[in-house]
């Protein structure tokens, strides 16, 4: 398992060198092109991170080669980024940026770290697999990951070093439909579908909602890494029929005091199940990684 952790120089296994300030930009490859990875895509096109340049958008294994993917009205000639294969897309990248799924982080986050690069994930759930956990924090690259939908999780880590932390709870409410899953019976989806109050849809540890809930519990996960034991965080998914944003509510207790924070996001429009704050938290990230400049942003 692994927690975010400072920006800093790696150098990859072919000897060249991550970007310090001052230096060439940040050469980044986006692994997926949904609704997060569309936007970084344009935004990274768009020169919206200083000292971060688009190098490659990464397809699947099989079915990249020759094609390309047209950017955004917003982005200077509208350029075609090339779509390639995961080798070839690692290969051109200092940073490969996952926004893909907890699948894909699994499949090939361990290929980007084996190369030396550096990982910036956003499928925290990945890290809830013991032997994936291993293989994204083996090195020689090293792995980091976004705040995504939430905050405060520095706030919470150093409620862990206060000690004596307990009682850290979860609350993730969305719109009702979009916490229909596969595996639910006709009863419960139904439940979920014709909800006219909030209901309960989980409730249960962070270890164990990734599973259920793949493209909405990375939250969770991430808030069992900072605490250092997923078991120990209860998580509650509700279903609400009213709600218009997705609302995470954190809190816990230790030695130290009391801890909240609630954040309310637009969910994404192009996948409700998704919050719209995600690709600029990895951005922030990006810029991080890019330009350390001593500010918080």
């Amino acid at each position: 398992m692994t927690t975010p952790e400072p920006a800093r120089p790696i150098t990859p296994r072919d000897g060249s060198p991550t970007p310090t300030p001052g230096s060439a930009p940040l050469r980044v490859a986006v692994l997926g092109r949904g609704s997060i990875g569309s936007v970084l895509i344009d935004r990274l096109a768009a020169g919206a991170v200083e000292g971060a340049v688009l190098s490659a958008v990464i397809g699947r294994p099989g079915q990249a080669a020759g094609n390309t993917v047209p950017t955004g009205p917003g982005t200077p000639a509208r350029v075609a980024v090339p779509i390639v294969e995961p080798a070839d897309g690692i290969a051109a990248a200092d940073v490969v940026v996952e926004c893909a799924s907890v699948a894909a982080a699994r499949e090939l986050g361990p290929d980007v770290i084996a190369a030396g690069r550096t990982l910036l994930l956003a499928s925290i759930g990945a890290l809830n697999d013991a032997d994936a956990a291993r293989r994204l924090t083996a090195g020689p690259g090293r792995l980091v990951l976004t705040t995504g939908a939430i905050g405060g999780l520095d706030v919470l880590a150093a409620h862990r070093q206060a000690g004596g932390l307990r009682e850290v709870t979860i609350t993730s409410t969305k719109k009702a439909t979009s916490l229909v899953q596969p595996w639910m019976d006709a009863d419960r989806r139904a439940a979920l579908e014709q909800a006219t109050a909030p209901v309960t849809a989980f409730e249960g540890t962070a270890a164990e909602v990734i599973d259920l809930f793949p493209r909405s519990a990375n939250v969770a996960v991430a808030v069992g890494l900072v605490v250092g034991d997923p078991q120990a965080v209860t998580v509650r998914m509700v279903a609400d029929p009213d709600a218009t944003r997705t609302t995470h509510r954190i809190s816990a207790i230790s030695d130290a005091g009391a801890f909240c924070c609630t954040a309310e996001n637009e969910p994404s429009p192009d996948n409700p199940a998704s919050s719209a704050l995600v690709p600029y938290a990895m951005l922030a990230a990006l810029a991080s990684l890019a330009r350390p400049s001593g500010r918080f942003a």
